[in-house]
């Protein structure tokens, strides 16, 4: 009968990986270091490698699983028990070691939502001309852009609508992937990070 060196307990009591019981082998496993979510307060996305994503708890578990070190043969994260659950193997035996750990949840402001709510937009798409077509091309063009940047605000205006964005590339984009015919026009508005910053207008009219 096994009986653990470090312990005393046997193999009927507790299970065994090698010569030590599971609760004094030397596993060798490495928490991550601290880490931090920042959660936008207003659209709820995160700031997962750098890039500002829609909210996803999966990915936050894949996210911290990823920063594990040590030997083992899979690991994955239990964001509801906040634990780390690694498998590992020795041979035949293969055990389940679960180790607690809480990530930091900051709750902030995002940089397109901090626009948002000062009013900026690079620039304005004015769909003029045919109602049916502009109140259908409004919403077309709304969907495609909230998918690549963020939209400041749409008004109703004299004859059509307008619609303020937060990208002009983004808008380029849309634009030419609808195959729509428009007019652009630059007007210089200030300075952005020392440099000349231009708000570009997108004239759209149906006939």
């Amino acid at each position: 009968m096994l009986i653990c060196p470090k312990c005393g307990r046997n193999e009927k009591e507790v299970k065994f990986m090698e010569a030590f019981c599971v609760d004094c082998y030397p596993f060798n496993l490495k928490l991550p270091g601290k880490v931090g979510i920042e959660v936008c307060k207003r659209c709820n996305r995160m700031r997962l490698r750098g890039e500002w994503v829609p909210y996803n708890s999966r990915k936050i578990e894949e996210h911290i699983a990823s920063k594990a070190r040590g030997d083992f043969e899979s690991v994955r994260y239990d964001s509801e028990k906040m634990e780390l659950v690694f498998t590992v193997r020795k041979g035949d035996a293969a055990v389940e070691i679960r180790k607690p750990f809480e990530f930091e949840k900051k709750i902030t402001v995002c940089p397109d939502c901090s626009k948002i709510a000062g009013g900026y937009y690079e620039s304005i798409i004015q769909l003029r001309g045919d109602e049916k077509k502009v109140a259908k091309y409004s919403k077309i063009l709304t969907d495609m852009l909230k998918k690549k940047t963020f939209i400041t605000k749409t008004e109703e205006k004299h004859g059509g609508i307008d619609i303020c964005t937060g990208s002009t590339r983004a808008v380029l984009e849309a634009v030419a992937e609808l195959g729509l015919k428009r007019k652009i026009t630059r007007k210089l508005v200030g300075l952005k990070e020392g440099k000349r910053f231009h708000r570009v207008t997108f004239s759209i009219r149906f006939e």
